[in-house]
């Protein structure tokens, strides 16, 4: 082989050489996942007590037992939740450190300066979550919850800790979520170990109809109880039942001035 020849053998060499490493290296960054939609991890719970009307027993009562939800998800979640949603105002970045895609964002607020991590990988035909979070002088990258969902967003599930200093499972969640219609519902259940409420739960959802197209289920563990809310997000009209409170199994109701009236 004379030179020429072999200048050209080796600069085709060369070529076809790199452009199979560019392959190489595209091919080795996977696909990245989607968010899973915003109320896959918090729901607006508060239709109760927002009104100024006057309100009556049944009311009363459906509301006073969402709040007690509420308290828990909104002031013992606050760092968690703000998490959640500060890392959906960035784009992701490949880690090939850690196998994942990456939504970091540093924020701070009236309780110090924090640093939020959501990983996100594609596995086994599902997607999977690790948030991790950072409070300046405090804690670093404490994995605050976990969870899975499918690829196309329509349910999946969220394993949530207490805090940094109770390392231990506290609430799980459940969620469906069809994005082609107004349908969603979403479940928190009390996953303290030794608990007396452990497996109490309370399940939120909406129904594509009309009339009463939002229900709350609250499940008591330790009195095997079931309180079951239907409520209309319009008029703000609903209904309530609790064999334990009210002593039988009828539905007891409320019209949009919150008023008791009877069940048609």
């Amino acid at each position: 082989m004379n030179s020429k020849h072999y200048l050209i053998f080796i600069g085709l060499f060369l070529t076809l050489l790199m452009a199979g490493c560019k392959k190489e290296t595209e091919e080795s960054i996977p696909d990245q996942p989607d968010l899973p939609p915003e109320n896959a991890f918090v729901q607006d719970m508060g239709g109760f007590g927002n009104s100024a009307q006057r309100s009556e027993g049944n009311y009363n009562f459906a509301a006073l037992n969402v709040g007690v939800w509420n308290t828990i998800l909104y002031v013992n979640l606050a760092i968690p939740v703000a998490a959640w949603y500060k890392v959906r105002e960035v784009e992701p970045v490949w880690d090939k450190n850690i196998s994942a895609w990456k939504w970091t964002k540093e924020y701070n607020n009236n309780s110090g300066n924090y640093t939020a991590q959501l990983h996100g990988w594609i596995q086994s035909g599902e997607v999977q979550w690790r948030m991790y979070i950072t409070k300046q002088g405090e804690y670093n990258d404490f994995l605050w919850y976990r969870g899975t969902s499918k690829l196309d967003g329509t349910s999946g599930s969220w394993r949530l800790f207490r805090d940094p200093v109770i390392d231990q499972p506290y609430i799980d969640i459940t969620w469906n979520n069809e994005l082609d219609s107004d349908h969603d519902d979403i479940k928190y259940v009390n996953s303290i170990p030794n608990d007396a409420g452990n497996g109490s739960y309370i399940q939120y959802g909406r129904i594509d109809t009309t009339g009463l197209d939002i229900f709350y289920d609250i499940y008591l563990k330790a009195d095997n109880r079931l309180i079951e809310i239907d409520y209309s997000d319009a008029t703000t009209a609903g209904s309530v039942r609790d064999n334990v409170f009210f002593g039988d199994e009828n539905w007891h109701c409320w019209n949009e001035l919150h008023q008791d009236t009877t069940c048609i």
